[in-house]
């Protein structure tokens, strides 16, 4: 191979590679340069004392129902290791109830690993049952939650209701947690 065609035939690779290069930085100043309209749905901002002492104060009663539910688990195991044992009793919170157009989301938290229970989510107004859904349980790795615990609340009118969440559970396990909202 002679150097003339060598050289004839790096120009349009050196050509290319330029090409190449101008692309991906023009696709990285588009990615980088802020979009009007759009805002950060993450507060990255530092979370108030109001928002840090409301943390903390849900992470205690976490920790201590955790500890509460595995201390009776373990007299449960340890009296009777069958199915047909008394009801054990899980500590189930619910993290959050958020209210995104006609529809009301409930995210859970169990406090065992479960896939196969199921969990019945009722929005009451003064003890009276509004809506009603029944979901499957999911495994979180060390937890399990309400599978897409989601309904629809177009009819609903505003004012104070409570939600409330009951989970049942494989090898006879049951929890319960409520929790007053304003829509």
């Amino acid at each position: 191979m002679n150097i003339k065609n060598r050289k004839n035939n790096t120009v349009p690779f050196i050509a290319l590679t330029g090409v190449v290069v101008a692309c991906i930085l023009f696709v990285l100043w588009l990615v980088s340069k802020p979009h009007a309209g759009v805002q950060n749905p993450i507060n990255l901002n530092t979370p108030s004392n109001q928002q840090t002492t409301a943390g903390e104060a849900a992470k205690k009663e976490f920790e201590t129902k955790t500890t509460e539910a595995s201390q009776q688990s373990e007299s449960v195991k340890a009296t009777n290791d069958t199915e047909t044992s008394s009801p054990l009793t899980v500590y189930l919170q619910i993290a959050s109830v958020r209210k995104s157009g006609d529809d009301l989301s409930v995210s859970t938290v169990i406090q065992t690993i479960d896939d196969s229970g199921e969990c019945i989510l009722t929005v009451l107004q003064n003890g009276t049952a509004k809506l009603t859904k029944t979901v499957k349980t999911q495994t979180m790795g060390s937890y399990s939650t309400c599978q897409n615990l989601v309904v629809n609340i177009p009819a609903l009118q505003t004012g104070t209701y409570t939600v409330e969440v009951n989970y049942k559970g494989s090898q006879n396990r049951l929890g319960k947690a409520s929790k007053e909202v304003t829509i």
